[in-house]
């Protein structure tokens, strides 16, 4: 298996790849965290529409809502993953950190975290809870 490295780059007037399994597991669940539903004409179903809950009210009920359907997207579009949790956290102002718990029949439980800047102040932070 061979994957465009990400964040993108050129080596030797290439463009950078990598055969890493671990890699481009983790290079494609981070793509559909990132992904915004219908963001991809020729796949509707695809990606985790991560930036658009960020900014709904946020509290716990959101929260389970929201971690059933990024496990749900993510079993879909990346194969020989199974995802064990998804946790959300706060680790300081402005940041909110998405983890994802997942295992593959190569490996035990691995641990991808993304920590998002939001774009709001913390008098309007609508994350309750984290």
């Amino acid at each position: 298996m061979k994957s465009i490295k990400t964040p993108f780059s050129v080596e030797d007037g290439s463009t950078s790849t990598t055969r890493t399994f671990d890699t481009i597991i983790k290079q494609k669940i981070t793509d559909v965290l990132i992904t915004s539903s219908n963001e991809r004409p020729t796949k509707p179903g695809y990606g985790g529409n991560l930036w658009a809950n960020l900014f709904d009210n946020f509290g716990e009920l959101e929260q389970t809502d929201y971690k059933v359907d990024l496990i749900s997207s993510i079993s879909r579009n990346v194969s020989s993953v199974t995802v064990r949790d998804v946790l959300f956290a706060k680790p300081e102002p402005g940041v909110v950190s998405i983890t994802v718990l997942y295992s593959t029949p190569l490996s035990a439980v691995v641990r991808l975290t993304l920590d998002l800047p939001t774009p709001f102040n913390e008098e309007s932070a609508l994350i309750d809870g984290i």
